[in-house]
């Protein structure tokens, strides 16, 4: 019962992050990696999709004696979907293509835990699966020829399939193999550039949502087994130290992994032994974008997986204010974008069937892509798969306010008979998933200094590192003199901290 309420508090993990699905990628951000500073990360907001303003917020173009005139309102957009986007696509573009085989899938027939233990059924039916797709993927080499193309994973838990990149014209060819059910072309759920600083704060995450309460009530995430699929992690930050053994119940282990780790798409993809367990916090990381057991930032440009990662279950350790929902619950760490900022439908299937071999309770998907759709009922089967096996998949509902904000008219309103069609992300918008939005963090820091013991805050206006105040006087006690007509009568020399 824990767990379960555990994985739905988990729920809230983007609730307080302030950290909008459109500022997530790639930046030159750093996380601070001591024990007393909060998880915290730089980031700039996308100048892009808004039209140039022709008159300013006050104007009152829209307006006709007090009444708005709703002639002048945005034109109304169309929503992006795969199809949509399919019928832009010229033949020779590049794309990567999910082939849908017609064989049932193991989550259509067995459970989590039966999956995981590789029972002689399951095992049985995987055997079925595999030569239905080698045989697709022998067919589909011969029809492509000498078509660029490359295959990519393999897909047996939530459908029978795999991925191929290839030119966007070869399409009917692959449909047309036999025992294909569809072909789609996989998502990407690409990330803008940004230009403005934010930085979202964890130390507060907890107590603003009132995980903290649960936790002192026995609800820790004690067992309890969340996977972040995001743009890795800093492994060596101090919150995300080993659980000590009295946390653990039915943990993941470095045997647990080995046990299973080329039936994994993590151990199909790469020739190297197992090298994914950290420690018993962090018992499976993995590079599904690189193939590699390298989950740091360097590849994806972007801390925010350390960010999510922190409010979902960063440790309770001493000096540190930062803490998780679920302190102490175990990260499966699943770095799935690519450098440049995007992360590929295809490459996070792959780490979601691992998450059901690997048992998890909980997916956590802080990406997508502004308009969502639901029209790939292929897709949509997929993800229902997950929902049926009982793990919470927790989606990004994304921070794109509306359609028409920031529009020419200056009323960043729509047409009434289309509202809206930018508030929600996909993949935040099949029904399998939990769509969470974002609110704004009520706790901010506040530089300060230390007179007699109370503390007083001030505002660094310093234009460089050269005249900030903090940057050269930090952690040190000063003299300071009263000045005379200020303050109380005396003046005198006084010792200070900053």
């Amino acid at each position: 019962m824990k767990r379960r309420v555990l994985a739905l508090l988990l729920t809230l993990v983007m609730l307080v992050s302030c950290f909008p699905m459109n500022l997530i990628a790639k930046t030159s951000s750093s996380i601070a990696g001591t024990a007393d500073g909060p998880l915290s990360l730089t980031a700039r907001e996308s100048k892009s999709g808004f039209a140039t303003g022709r008159e300013g917020k006050g104007s009152t173009a829209n307006t006709h004696h007090g009444k708005l005139n709703t002639d002048r309102f945005e034109l109304s957009s169309t929503p992006f979907s795969e199809n949509d986007a399919a019928a832009s696509l010229r033949s020779g573009d590049e794309v990567t293509f999910i082939v849908v085989l017609k064989s049932a899938s193991l989550l259509g027939n067995y459970s989590v835990r039966e999956i995981s233990e590789r029972t002689e059924a399951v095992k049985s039916q995987e055997s079925k699966q595999i030569k239905a797709i080698d045989s697709a993927k022998k067919q589909a080499a011969e029809a492509l020829g000498k078509s660029k193309h490359e295959f990519g994973f393999d897909y047996t838990v939530a459908m029978t399939g795999f991925s191929v990149t290839t030119a966007y014209g070869n399409r009917k060819k692959l449909e047309a193999l036999n025992g294909v059910e569809s072909v789609y072309v996989a998502p990407t759920f690409a990330l803008p550039e940004t230009d403005y600083d934010l930085a979202p704060l964890t130390n507060n995450a907890s107590t603003m949502i009132g995980s903290d309460i649960l936790n002192n009530s026995g609800y820790g995430g004690k067992g309890m087994r969340i996977a972040i699929l995001d743009t890795g992690i800093l492994v060596t930050h101090p919150n995300f130290a080993a659980l000590p053994d009295d946390k653990l119940d039915d943990p993941i282990t470095r045997q647990s992994v080995d046990d299973i780790w080329y039936t994994l798409n993590a151990g199909k993809s790469t020739p190297k032994l197992n090298r994914s367990y950290y420690n018993t916090k962090l018992p499976f990381i993995f590079n599904y974008a690189t193939a590699d057991f390298d989950v740091s930032n360097t590849y994806a440009g972007s801390d925010h997986g350390t960010h999510v990662a922190g409010i979902a279950a960063a440790n309770k350790i001493e000096g540190s204010k930062a803490v998780g929902v679920a302190p102490d619950a175990q990260l499966v760490v699943m770095q799935v974008f690519q450098s440049g900022g995007g992360a590929g439908w295809a490459t996070i299937l792959a780490a979601m069937e691992d998450c059901v071999r690997l048992e998890v309770d909980t997916v956590n998907l802080s990406l997508g892509a502004a308009a969502g759709f639901t029209d790939v009922p292929t897709m949509m089967e997929t993800m229902n798969k997950f929902l049926e096996s009982d793990i919470q998949i927790i989606i990004a509902a994304g921070n794109d306010t509306n359609n028409a904000y920031g529009n020419r008219w200056g009323m960043n309103m729509s047409l009434l008979p289309n509202p809206d069609t930018g508030l929600v992300g996909t993949p935040s918008t099949y029904s399998a998933a939990i769509s969470v939005a974002s609110v704004d963090n009520d706790g901010y820091e506040q530089l300060y200094i230390t007179v007699g013991g109370a503390d007083f805050g001030y505002q660094d206006t310093a234009a460089t590192s050269a005249t900030s105040f903090i940057a050269n006087f930090r952690n040190r006690e000063l003299e300071y003199v009263m000045v005379p007509g200020y303050g109380t009568r005396k003046t005198s020399r006084k010792q200070c901290s900053v």
